[in-house]
């Protein structure tokens, strides 16, 4: 587990975390709700391959989560959202809109699910999975997969590059912005 945290400012926390473990996360997305929402505000948390992705309005609107397509611990952990964006990273490599992925997964799941062909049937159960991907694809709105190019075999290190370049990211950011607002003062 790796755990960084360092104030910007009086209102503002930045928070690095990679957690490998179930209950650790649990935990921490139950002590996120017990804040009182300014509290949680203050609150930029980065995540990366950690076993459940935190809800945006659980944190500051800046906070976001990363994780690695060979990240086996975040595809255990939140596997929904995790295949999902794989699933939708897949389909945009073969041109597809977002959409002609979520219909094929409709497509899919029809198949796999849904024993009848009675059209009403049919239109209901396709309707109710388009909720279900729009929805699903919403949970993940502060949610990125990272390139898997720079991946190996079992990403789950915090020290491994495909990590590595988004929190130097989010450090350079984190410096721009530390500077602008010490220009503002």
């Amino acid at each position: 587990m790796y755990t960084k945290a360092f104030p910007y400012n009086d209102d503002v926390i930045f928070y690095f975390d990679m957690y490998d473990n179930k209950y650790v996360a649990k935990e921490g997305a139950l002590a996120l709700k017990k804040l009182s929402a300014k509290e949680r505000e203050r609150l930029i948390i980065f995540t990366f391959g950690g076993w459940t992705f935190i809800p945006q309005e659980l944190c500051h609107k800046d906070s976001h989560n990363f994780f690695s397509p060979y990240d086996l611990v975040a595809k255990g952990g939140s596997a929904k959202i995790s295949l999902l964006l794989i699933q939708m990273h897949e389909g945009e490599k073969r041109g597809l809109q977002s959409m002609e992925v979520i219909e094929q997964l409709i497509t899919e799941d029809q198949d796999y699910y849904l024993d009848s062909n009675y059209p009403p049937t049919v239109k209901e159960f396709r309707k109710k999975r388009k909720e279900y991907y729009l929805e699903l694809l919403q949970e993940a709105a502060n949610v990125t997969l990272l390139d898997e190019s720079v991946s190996g075999p079992f990403e789950h290190s915090f020290d491994s590059e495909c990590y590595q370049i988004k929190v130097k990211e989010q450090l350079k950011k984190y410096k721009n912005w530390q500077s602008l607002n010490d220009a503002k003062k």
